[in-house]
């Protein structure tokens, strides 16, 4: 998919269905202190947030109550912490 200039990959995993069929993905879910479905939650919301932040240049305005806005502002404030994902090669950062 492309947005903008930039190519977007998205790899549609589902935790839940994996540690069903993997003891081993359970076993480091559970060692991370996460269920399956908190990991789904929270990788869909990496993703809201990064797609958000790449679109940004593109998308102009947006209200900042939005929740495109919202998600901006979650990006911005969160830069350490996407750099650190990004530094484990599970998430690019632009």
């Amino acid at each position: 998919m492309a947005i903008g200039q930039q190519r977007v990959s998205v790899v549609a995993v589902t935790m839940t269905a994996l540690a069903a069929q993997y003891p081993s993905v359970a076993a480091d879910l559970q060692a991370a202190g996460l269920t399956a479905a908190e990991e789904d939650r929270d990788r869909a919301a990496i993703l809201r947030v990064g797609l958000t932040h790449m679109v940004d240049a593109v998308a102009g305005p947006v209200a900042p109550a939005s929740v495109l806005g919202q998600n901006l502002v979650f990006r911005q404030t969160h830069d350490q912490a996407f750099k650190a994902l990004g530094a484990t090669g599970m998430w690019r950062t632009p």
